[in-house]
């Protein structure tokens, strides 16, 4: 099977998923199951893995997806907290609320976490064999 395929995937602590793990995946795979099981929620780590070439593909990738989904959720929590909408707040908690995600496929390894020690914040990125430690205002996100 081509290099491209992923036949296997690991995930930890995204969505519903606490630790999880599945291989044997072919060319064509069949994925079923009850509503609210994590159908879609499998899918979105598997786009997420697809996207960990680097912090700025893998931080976009989170932010669509959680955009995608939960965006009304979002805002809502920023106006529960009576804060002005931004857009570098909604990417800001779009990252705060998914601290220690950790998705390993044949293809990509991605792990994220949020590291705080005296007042200083650090957002973790291990992106295949790369560690990268950042402030929020380096990653750029500014639109």
């Amino acid at each position: 099977m081509s290099e491209s395929f992923l036949t296997e995937i690991q995930i930890t602590n995204f969505k519903c998923f606490d630790d999880f793990k599945a291989d044997g995946f072919k060319r064509v795979n069949l994925i079923g199951g009850k509503n609210n099981v994590g159908k879609i929620a499998f899918m979105e780590a598997c786009y997420v893995n697809i996207h960990a070439q680097d912090i700025k593909s893998f931080v976009s990738s989170l932010i669509m997806i959680k955009s995608r989904r939960e965006k009304l959720n979002l805002l809502d929590e920023l106006l529960q907290r009576k804060e002005p909408f931004n857009h570098k707040k909604f990417f800001k908690l779009s990252l705060e609320l998914n601290n220690k995600i950790c998705i390993w496929t044949n293809l990509n390894k991605a792990f994220y976490g949020i590291s705080e020690c005296d007042g200083v914040k650090k957002y973790i990125f291990k992106l295949n064999k790369k560690t990268i430690e950042v402030n929020i205002n380096d990653l750029g996100l500014t639109h």
